[in-house]
């Protein structure tokens, strides 16, 4: 009787391993899949991620010059800073874009110290997959997203 279950704890043994097996490739089949349709938008994730940064930027710049009651405007230098200028031409911050993403100014953005807009714009952020753009209104300094 002690023979039986010997043999019976070993083929336990090994249809667990068999179990594991087959488990471990499951889930490492299943677990594929996922990373290919990551890889369509990591640049849309971009285009957000660096939309909303540059939203953040835009009121930083609007509020500086409110608190410091100067004027700042904001330009592109090298396709992928966008630089932060107070009204002596001096850089008060950057942001830096990755290389998948394109930006462009349709005018240098600017606010005056009062917190108006002094330059409205558009600020276009665009990846092969989305763009997105930043409106500075004219006026009182709304700042708005569009898709």
């Amino acid at each position: 009787m002690i023979s039986k279950s010997k043999t019976i704890k070993s083929n336990s043994k090994g249809l667990f391993l068999l179990e594991l097996i087959i488990a471990i490739s499951i889930f490492s089949s299943a677990s594929f899949f996922p990373l290919i349709s990551f890889s369509k938008f990591v640049g849309s994730y971009l285009t957000y991620f660096y939309t909303v940064k540059t939203y953040q930027f835009l009121h930083f710049g609007r509020a500086w010059a409110i608190a410091n009651d100067q004027d700042t405007h904001y330009e592109i230098q090298n396709t992928h800073n966008l630089n932060l200028y107070n009204q002596n031409q001096k850089i008060l911050k950057t942001i830096t874009f990755p290389p998948q993403l394109q930006i462009s100014l349709n005018k240098n953005i600017g606010f005056k110290s009062s917190g108006n807009t002094k330059i409205a714009g558009t600020i276009t952020i665009s990846s092969k997959n989305k763009t997105q753009k930043i409106t500075v209104g004219i006026g009182y300094g709304q700042i708005k997203i569009k898709d």
